[in-house]
């Protein structure tokens, strides 16, 4: 569970996102699948041509900062946000550095947070099919994203396959 001040953090910056009046029920994040992208691509690039460079020029090998491997990290494994609306699901792109909301991908129906587009990831994780992301939800958190839509009944989505608790 996040602290009160992360969390308010987080409010404003949905506030921010989405639209004026938009009333946020619920919301959570998780890593997306990895990707090789435009920004982890120009990373690694640059910095082996400078680590070549500089390995040539003075004879010494350049070690990457940890900051520079954090964001590579976060580039090829984004984190997104996830929110449960009272419009539908909304897919966040969030900034590497703290997480907070930074744009909106996509705006889905509730039912992808049902089954066939959910699985269970052992016992602590379950992914989610949003839009063309795979996010990685903690399972307490995807339990308080589907509680704040409602019954089961009223999406139209059947429980989960028995073995697999989520």
């Amino acid at each position: 569970m996040a602290s009160k001040r992360t969390e308010k953090r987080t409010q404003e910056s949905l506030a921010k996102v989405l639209p004026p009046g938009t009333v946020v029920r619920a919301y959570a994040g998780g890593p997306a699948h990895a990707r090789l992208s435009r920004l982890a691509t120009g990373i690694i690039v640059t910095f082996a041509v400078a680590f070549i460079a500089i390995a040539v020029a003075t004879g010494r090998i350049l070690i990457p900062g940890a900051l520079v491997l954090l964001f590579l990290a976060g580039s090829i494994k984004p984190y997104r946000g996830c929110a449960v609306t009272d419009r539908g699901v909304v897919l966040l792109g969030t900034r590497i550095e703290n997480h907070q909301p930074k744009k909106v991908l996509a705006w889905l129906p509730f039912v992808v947070l049902f089954p066939p587009y959910i699985a269970a990831v052992g016992t602590k994780r379950v992914r989610v099919q949003l839009s063309t992301e795979r996010v990685s939800l903690r399972t307490a958190d995807y339990q308080r994203l589907v509680a704040s839509i409602g019954a089961y009944e009223q999406v139209g989505a059947m429980s989960p396959p028995e073995g697999r608790q989520i």
